[in-house]
């Protein structure tokens, strides 16, 4: 009788071949590595986002602060920016003193996001400006604001007539 040896199709067990695609192993590497990247990634977003709030939060205040000088203009009252390191609201001159601003939208105390400071280049860390009806400059005094977000920041200028935001 004559014996008949037989050869598998596929190569010896334990050797692969080369076109056999992937192994779990490898796959479970590069998926290591790219939730090492996604994390690294997730980690450098928020300082992109808090540039984003710096500047949003600047560019507010200045905006509230010429909508603020436009009302004292036309209602011949003047305003004022009462402003801490956590935030700020406007005020308004009435015969009874100085009391919360008539336009609700400035009345409101606006809480500076967490991550954020306001106060003056000095390093004055709360006060009062003063929006006057004429757009004159309280005891000529240029003003300027600073938000802050760690190492950035940004500068609000206000001369009485109009806030800008200077970036440094």
């Amino acid at each position: 009788m004559r014996s008949v040896v037989t050869r598998s199709a596929g190569p010896a067990r334990g050797r692969r071949v080369p076109d056999a695609g992937v192994t779990l192993v490898e796959i479970l590497v590069v998926l290591s590595i790219m939730a090492v990247l996604a994390g690294i990634t997730a980690l450098a977003l928020p300082a992109v986002n808090r540039r984003a709030t710096l500047r949003q939060e600047a560019e507010l205040l200045a905006t509230r602060l010429d909508i603020a000088v436009e009302h004292s203009l036309v209602s011949g009252r003047s305003s004022a920016l009462d402003w801490n390191v956590d935030g700020y609201q406007f005020v308004e001159r009435t015969r009874d003193g100085w009391l919360e601003h008539s336009n609700s939208n400035l009345a409101n105390w606006h809480g500076i996001p967490g991550t954020l400071g306001l106060n003056e280049p000095s390093g004055v860390t709360g006060g009062r400006v003063y929006l006057l009806s004429d757009m004159s400059l309280p005891e000529g005094k240029l003003t300027m604001l600073e938000l802050t977000s760690g190492d950035t920041r940004l500068l609000i200028r206000f001369d009485g007539a109009s806030a800008q935001v200077i970036s440094e």
